[in-house]
């Protein structure tokens, strides 16, 4: 059995907008309180788990990461890892369950360090992966299970990881939160055809509805030709497509022009019904989010597999929609749109028939 020993074991901690009323603050075991205040050896080992867990600091004038610290007596070095875990996590989730009142959470980290009292030395807590890295073309969306060398991870780390797709997937999600948040049906329209141009268009005067189709799974032009002749024929085939296909395409046209109406005179001059028809603009705004995902869906796929431009993407269609399969895809989109299942936002005042 390994020696005992006692163990300082430290985690960060998120503290949101949770102002603490002093520090050090104590729960139980766990003493809440600046890591700046760490010697040179805590805080370097410390950096070095920030940079494998790609934690960074947050917030704008507040400290947001806090140093959650507890002593661990005359056990060994697995021993107190495992169980620091254990009293951290129980700590925090009485604390938001009972104390902060609903204010704000506090999300630990994966940062940390684990301190060796009687011998004085420390080590960082670090991944347990290693130098391996996924394979495939699934991107994991775990908040539990972090990986270092994740695509999402070094997206938003190393902004320049992923060259222009890395870019134009980070704007389009930019332009999605803010219309997912939009009360003005005018002004979310906008928002979300800017998410889709974001990862629709290569040049400033390129069309992009055969793209949003092709997001769909009703690939046309050139896309379509990149098909395998069987595929296409069994495309055709699936219950319901070719009115789907039709209906869009006039859709996307018609949000097309009352985009264009829309940005010449100022959204908040301009009336959306008087642009579209009532069916339009009420299918329009439950399309248009679904759209947008299925766009950030291909781009996640497409930078997992290490592509880094929209052309990149774009050749590699069939890969990056769906694993599996377009086949699959058509036929999840056909029924979200007959079920009328939006994916988060919906209109106020609008019913999905």
């Amino acid at each position: 059995m390994p020696e005992a020993s006692d163990w300082i074991y430290c985690r960060l901690v998120d503290r949101s907008s949770f102002i603490f009323p002093r520090r050090p603050f104590w729960l139980g075991q766990v003493e809440f309180s600046d890591k700046d205040r760490d010697d040179v050896p805590c805080a370097a080992a410390l950096a070095a788990s920030m940079s494998a867990f790609a934690v960074s600091e947050t917030g704008e004038g507040w400290e947001h990461l806090v140093r959650a610290r507890l002593l661990m007596p005359r056990v060994s070095a697995d021993e107190a890892r495992k169980f620091g875990a254990f009293h951290l996590a129980e700590t925090l989730q009485a604390f938001n369950a009972h104390l902060s009142v609903g204010m704000s959470e506090l999300r630990t980290t994966d940062a940390g360090y684990l301190y060796d009292v009687r011998r004085q030395t420390v080590s960082s807590l670090m991944p347990p992966w290693g130098g391996l890295e996924f394979k495939g073309i699934s991107a994991m969306m775990d908040e539990v299970a972090h990986h270092p060398l994740h695509v999402l991870n070094t997206l938003f780390v190393a902004p320049k990881a992923f060259g222009e797709l890395g870019d134009a997937f980070r704007r389009s999600t930019h332009w999605s939160d803010l219309a997912e948040r939009a009360d003005d049906e005018g002004e979310a329209l906008l928002l979300y055809w800017m998410a889709a141009e974001c990862l629709c268009k290569q040049t400033h005067d390129e069309e992009i509805g055969s793209k949003l189709l092709a997001a769909c799974g009703f690939p046309t032009g050139r896309i379509a030709q990149s098909l395998e002749p069987a595929l296409a024929r069994r495309l055709a085939l699936i219950l319901k497509s070719r009115s789907w296909r039709k209906l869009l395409t006039s859709l996307f046209d018609a949000l097309r022009i009352a985009r264009n109406q829309i940005v010449h005179a100022g959204y908040r001059d301009v009336d959306l019904p008087q642009l579209l028809q009532d069916e339009q603009r009420t299918l329009g705004m439950f399309v248009l989010p679904l759209v947008t995902k299925c766009l950030a869906g291909m781009a996640l796929q497409a930078l997992n597999l290490r592509q880094t431009t929209l052309a990149a993407m774009w050749r590699q269609y069939e890969a990056v929609l769906d694993p599996q399969g377009i086949e699959h895809h058509v036929t999840w989109i056909i029924g979200r749109l007959e079920s009328g299942e939006a994916p988060r936002r919906r209109p106020r005042g609008v019913t999905i028939p």
